[in-house]
């Protein structure tokens, strides 16, 4: 994704710009709460994004689509993470200390 910077917003969204025109080419809303980190998968397909809101998003980039909710943390969630091998989940950070997906 290349050229294309995919900030988080206190307003729940995240939003897709193309750096060359800065035309904003997509928003992405879900979150009901600051999202404070997103991460593309290393094959640039999918987006992940963490929030203030506890929950993390799995997004389809070209879609706009969001492919699941992860919650059930206790804690905002501050940075995320994709490993290049893509068989270990993402990573995911809270406060404490950073584990794997569902591995808490």
């Amino acid at each position: 994704m290349e050229g294309m910077p995919f900030p988080g917003s206190d307003d729940g969204t995240l939003r897709l710009w193309e750096i060359a025109t800065g035309r904003e080419i997509k928003i992405f809303r879900g979150h009901t709460d600051t999202v404070s980190s997103v991460a593309f998968s290393p094959d640039g397909r999918y987006a992940l994004s963490g929030s203030t809101d506890k929950t993390l998003k799995l997004w389809e980039i070209a879609s706009g689509k969001e492919i699941r909710t992860l919650s059930g943390h206790t804690m905002w969630i501050y940075s995320v993470a994709f490993s290049i091998d893509i068989n270990p989940p993402p990573l995911v950070e809270d406060p404490d200390r950073f584990y794997r997906s569902g591995e808490k």
